[in-house]
């Protein structure tokens, strides 16, 4: 009798593990949400996952309220899977970074986070317990191009060279940067160029509390005086989230002061006049 216990008690013992394994564990994927200028932004966010309960969560996010992810009974598996993604991405943005546990991830590569029992945790299926996934959107880039057009004879004998100063208020030239403001430089125009393009600038909408307060502007500085500018770039160009390309244009005319001449009235009365004057000085002096 006593042997038989023993023989039960060893089974039992040997069986509790499997039970426990059958009952899976619980784990977590704390989400959060970030932008690259601290704008707030709102998207939803999707927990996929191929094994536990639930296999699919979907939830609201934004960049001032993550949202933790829970799944229980997570069973071990060689092909065990889980993944994260975003998507209502605000008109604008574009994924920037995203970190799986504290692993990089391209985003030109891929758009979510991804777990598997060896990639990406690069943990044992016990160890999946609190996961971590973030997010990184930024302003979608921007070009602005500024149109030539010399708005006369090719033959004319005047210098076809043109220098502008550029600037756009509230943006940014990189993705990443602390402090955006206004961003400029310099280019030169000659006979034959038709156009500048201005790539890679970014919007700042968070600037003065609103998103449509991107602005461009160019000054152009002609080094003939025979040629005149109408300054088509100077008035502004604006740019809201999401455009990706606009233009302006800038118009060239030629002015030409020329010498005075009379009329044929004009020429009629400085006849007379010669006339008068010759005519009283011949009777003065003869």
């Amino acid at each position: 009798m006593n042997l038989k216990r023993v023989f039960l008690a060893a089974t039992a013992a040997l069986m509790l593990p499997g039970f426990a394994m059958a009952q899976g564990i619980t784990i977590t994927f704390d989400t959060q949400l970030e932008t690259s200028n601290g704008a707030d932004v709102d998207v939803v966010a999707t927990l996929t996952c191929n094994t536990g309960n639930p296999l699919v969560q979907s939830l609201p996010i934004d960049t001032n309220q993550g949202v933790v992810f829970v799944v229980e009974n997570f069973e071990g598996s060689p092909a065990i899977g889980c993944s994260i993604s975003i998507d209502d991405v605000n008109t604008g943005y574009e994924m920037q970074k995203i970190n799986a546990n504290s692993i990089a991830l391209n985003p030109a590569l891929t758009d979510s986070c991804n777990y598997t029992e060896t990639a990406v945790a690069g943990i044992s299926v016990a160890g999946l317990v609190d996961n971590e996934c973030i997010f990184v959107l930024a302003p979608e880039a921007f070009s602005w191009t500024i149109n030539k057009d010399w708005d006369f004879s090719d033959n004319t004998d005047v210098a076809q060279i043109a220098d502008f100063y550029w600037y756009c208020n509230n943006a940014m030239d990189d993705i990443d940067d602390d402090n955006p403001g206004q961003e400029d430089g310099y280019f030169t125009l000659y006979a034959g160029d038709d156009d500048y393009t201005i790539d890679w600038l970014y919007p700042n909408p968070d600037s003065l509390g609103g998103r449509f307060a991107t602005n461009c502007f160019a000054t152009e500085t002609l080094r003939d005086s025979a040629v005149e500018s109408d300054q088509g770039c100077n008035y502004g160009t604006s740019f809201e989230l999401g455009d990706d390309a606009k233009s302006c244009l800038v118009t060239n005319t030629v002015f030409f002061e020329g010498i005075p001449t009379l009329s044929q009235y004009g020429l009629a009365i400085m006849a007379l006049l010669m006339l008068g004057v010759g005519f009283v000085g011949f009777r003065r002096f003869v």
